[in-house]
């Protein structure tokens, strides 16, 4: 046999080989699963703090749409009280028209 066939002292053997190549392998795969666990913690705090201005957001819009639905009611009653006032005034006109027309104008003479 020919001395190639044996391996040299300095050279590591195919099972050295290829049990430090999965060695390796596991503590990359190691070294990720930390990376990922640190970056789903990451992840779950942001998310925490995010939810946690949402909720503020929410509020924040529940308390203007409040404010504006009673402004809506308050503008929707004006406009109506002026709408009877209106109609009111124009009634009156009518009437003192009607008034005018039937018995003449009387208040002219005096």
């Amino acid at each position: 046999m020919s001395e190639s066939a044996t391996p040299s002292p300095s050279e590591p053997s195919s099972d050295e080989n290829g049990s430090q190549l999965s060695l390796k392998k596991l503590g990359d795969m190691l070294i990720g699963f930390v990376q990922i666990q640190r970056n789903v913690e990451k992840l779950q705090k942001d998310n925490a703090r995010l939810q946690a201005q949402v909720d503020r957001l929410q509020r924040i819009c529940d308390d203007q749409s409040g404010q504006l639905k009673v402004i809506m009611r308050l503008i929707e009653s004006t406009v109506n009280e002026r709408a009877v006032r209106n109609s009111e005034e124009a009634s009156l006109r009518l009437v003192q028209q009607y008034l005018a027309l039937r018995f003449g104008d009387k208040t002219n003479e005096k």
